[in-house]
């Protein structure tokens, strides 16, 4: 058996479409506050130099790296040149 209750402008409706309705509303509310959350976190981030750090680190490092294999390439073309002087 299903329900009618009142609506607005005097209507009547049916327990069911007042459930779809309390279901968008829950939805809505739901997606509003999820959506300020998430642009709150964003907005925080972005003034946020957590990380910064590492990142000089990575760009340290890897400056390390280019200047240890270009000594490498270095020494190994020397060696190579004086080899036959070396028999």
């Amino acid at each position: 058996m299903v329900q009618l209750t009142r609506g607005v402008g005097g209507r009547f409706r049916s327990g069911r479409s007042l459930t779809m309705i309390h279901l968008y509303v829950v939805l809505a509310t739901v997606l509003a506050v999820t959506r300020e959350r998430a642009v709150s976190r964003f907005r925080e981030a972005r003034h946020d130099d957590r990380g910064s750090v590492t990142l000089e680190q990575v760009v340290i490092g890897l400056g390390l790296l280019i200047l240890a294999v270009a000594a490498v390439a270095g020494i190994t073309a020397a060696v190579n040149s004086r080899l036959s002087q070396i028999n």
